[in-house]
């Protein structure tokens, strides 16, 4: 037993770690790009479960870039729909200037605004050349 008080330490370490939010220093090696002409728009889908409550909001400064979020539910599965069945987010990124703009994806339930996100995705939003 004692040898085994080791190990289960280190495990419960490893998962504690592991829930954590990302840390604004851990930014860096999380952020994606996305290229976007001035004026135009690109579009990123991603697998959401709003029949859990859960969905994905953006965070973002809406003077640099505009940001829609179509929530798409489960496909017709059933009546009504199977509770955990995936849908999708489909969020459309418009850049309105020539400058770069941060965008943050959070993965969450609106009401619990006291619990961090379940995922967050870093975008770089930069002009295409």
């Amino acid at each position: 037993m004692k040898k085994l008080l080791p190990v289960i330490l280190f495990a419960c370490a490893a998962i504690a770690s592991a829930a954590e939010p990302a840390r604004p220093e851990d930014r860096k090696s999380q952020l994606l790009v996305l290229q976007v002409e001035k004026g135009k728009s690109a579009t990123i889908t991603l697998r959401e479960n709003a029949t859990t409550g859960f969905e994905w909001m953006a965070k973002y400064d809406a003077k640099l870039c505009k940001v829609e979020i179509a929530h798409r539910g489960p496909e017709k599965t059933g009546n009504p729909p199977v509770c955990g069945a995936p849908g999708k987010a489909v969020v459309t990124v418009t850049l309105l200037t020539d400058a770069p703009a941060d965008l943050t994806l959070e993965y969450r339930r609106p009401w619990e605004k006291d619990n961090p996100p379940a995922q967050v995705l870093y975008y770089a939003v930069v002009p295409k050349k």
